[in-house]
């Protein structure tokens, strides 16, 4: 065989080997995927906002507290209790107005007027509740109790103090009437103490 037909033959094989391994080659390639939308799928619709909601979350906006606008509590100063002013103590004074002259009359009722005192009221004259004092008429600058106090003869005259002021008192000219009874004479003035303690909260 001719050496030209020996190289056909080989080129023609070589040919047909690299077709084939060609053929081959491509037919074990991994078909590419085709990316396909399905027709009957629609895309999502966006919905509509709901106007009811929108309106409810408005509102709840609008009555929601401004926490910045909101004034924070000052804190209280301490309240000092204010002090009363005190109360001064009230007291009843029984005096018996007199003259320079004493006559039997004046000694009586001082008598009775002791009796009353000392039975009923020894613990308020100890304590300065109920106090006793004489006063002359005659003596100068004395002169203003009868006017003050109406005088027109010796007597009692019973007053209810409060601290310094005189709040009331009674000229007591009844006793004149009762020198001679005694039990008589000293309830009176017990029934006239009495009332003015009543009267300035010292009964």
């Amino acid at each position: 065989m001719k050496p030209k037909t020996i190289i056909t033959i080989v080129l023609i094989a070589f040919v047909a080997v690299s077709a084939v391994w060609l053929i081959t080659s491509e037919m074990n390639k991994p078909a590419p995927a085709k990316t396909t939308v399905a027709q009957d799928e629609k895309p999502a619709e966006v919905s509509e906002p709901d106007t009811a909601t929108m309106e409810n979350a408005t509102q709840s906006q609008g009555s929601t507290t401004d926490i910045s606008k909101t004034e924070s509590p000052t804190s209280e100063e301490p309240k000092v209790a204010k002090e009363e002013p005190k109360k001064e103590k009230a007291k009843v004074v029984v005096t018996f107005f007199q003259t320079t002259h004493k006559c039997a009359s004046c000694i009586i009722i001082e008598k009775f007027t002791s009796e009353a005192l000392n039975r009923f009221y020894t613990r308020q004259l100890a304590d300065g509740t109920v106090q006793y004092q004489t006063i002359n008429v005659d003596e100068p600058g004395n002169e203003h109790y009868v006017d003050e106090y109406q005088l027109v003869s010796k007597t009692l005259v019973i007053s209810l103090y409060q601290g310094k002021k005189e709040v009331k008192w009674k000229n007591l000219m009844e006793i004149w009437n009762l020198l001679n009874n005694e039990e008589g004479f000293v309830q009176l003035v017990k029934d006239t103490i009495d009332g003015y303690l009543a009267s300035g909260g010292l009964s």
